[in-house]
């Protein structure tokens, strides 16, 4: 081999060697065999209705009623999948309903897992957006009309006049972000002592959580969350030009005090005792708003029950999903499921039903 032959090989001897090391550094990870199962179409009637309600948490009739109500039909998926609206709310539901195996609902719907969870993320963002008016900040909550009503409803039960909605925040926990400590350290809560998310909601007399917020970092306050979220702005639309004597108000806990369209429970001295020192009928005050506030809290319950995979932390990573579109579905889907039932059952604190959902869905 001549010498020129020989320096016409040496690169090409140069990039095999770090080819070769990079192969050696690269991980091995093990084969898995892909999931079997019996591809069929999903069929709800053939399903009986203790089955229907345990998986997707509604009837048949009632799932077959919203998913005209959701506009699924107008949903395009992604690498040209076809998916019936039914089919597709059911899949929601039944991922939402609790924290299980993709190749479980694979056995339920006949598909691959790979297919539900497309079908699944791409229906939950075309709820959030279809519907995020109504999820932020319900056409009822500027009817002045239906508050009135509801203030009459809390005032029939402890006496309070002029509130007329209940708001609190909740924690979601996450898994841990990945990336780099500054992420992490923005949504770590030090009072759950995990990570997670804070949403901030209104909830009304007639069970639904007629505001929720946007999102917002573990370590952020109820109070900044109040001032973020563009609900004065909202309030002062209906509130803004009407006398005082006819103003309504909603009731919150002393962190939003001193805030407008929200009324706190009296605190007193704390050097002197707190609300140990208030007169009697502010200690009144406090006990009787305090025996509806629950509400609100109610209503937090109410997506964990009927949703339980968004209570699941170690299931959901920032990031890798999208988490917050899966809690406001699972609200979405919670007011739907309120107007239903409890519309039906004629149930609740204040008497007051709930709008149809047909109303509820109703986009001005």
């Amino acid at each position: 081999m001549s010498n020129i032959e020989a320096d016409d090989m040496l690169p090409m001897a140069t990039a095999l060697m770090f080819f070769m090391m990079a192969e050696e550094r690269r991980p091995r990870y093990r084969y898995r065999t892909p999931f079997k199962y019996t591809k069929k179409e999903f069929d709800l009637t053939s399903m009986a209705p203790q089955n229907v309600i345990f998986w997707f948490r509604f009837t048949t009739i009632e799932l077959q009623r919203l998913a005209r109500l959701l506009k699924l039909e107008n949903i395009k998926y992604p690498r040209r999948i076809k998916c019936p609206s039914l089919t597709a709310l059911c899949v929601v539901c039944a991922r939402l309903s609790h924290p299980k195996r993709l190749p479980i609902l694979s056995d339920l719907f006949g598909r691959s897992p790979p297919w539900i969870s497309i079908v699944f993320n791409t229906t939950c963002l075309h709820l959030v957006n279809t519907f995020e008016g109504h999820l932020k900040w319900h056409p009822q909550l500027r009817n002045y009309d239906r508050l009135d009503l509801f203030s009459k409803a809390v005032e029939r039960v402890n006496n309070v006049p002029g509130i007329y909605g209940f708001v609190d925040n909740t924690f979601r926990g996450v898994n841990r972000p990945g990336g780099d400590q500054l992420n992490q350290r923005v949504v770590q809560s030090g009072r759950e002592h995990s990570h997670g998310i804070v949403w901030q909601a209104i909830a009304t007399p007639d069970l639904l959580i007629s505001s929720l917020s946007e999102p917002f970092p573990a370590s952020t306050n109820d109070r900044v969350m109040w001032q973020r979220s563009e609900v004065v702005d909202r309030i002062n639309e209906v509130m803004g030009d009407r006398p005082e004597e006819e103003m309504l108000r909603i009731y919150g806990d002393p962190t939003y005090n001193s805030t407008y369209g929200i009324v706190c429970p009296f605190e007193g001295n704390r050097r002197m005792g707190g609300r140990h020192t208030l007169p009697e009928d502010e200690k009144q005050f406090n006990r009787d708003l305090a025996h509806v506030r629950i509400t609100v809290e109610q209503a937090f319950g109410k997506i964990e029950s009927l949703w339980t995979y968004t209570a699941f932390s170690k299931g959901v990573t920032l990031g890798n999903q999208p988490v917050a579109v899966y809690f406001r579905t699972a609200v979405l889907l919670t007011n739907c499921w309120t107007c239903l039932r409890i519309r039906a059952e004629n149930v609740g604190r204040f008497g007051i039903d709930p709008p149809t959902v047909e109303d509820y869905l109703k986009i001005h």
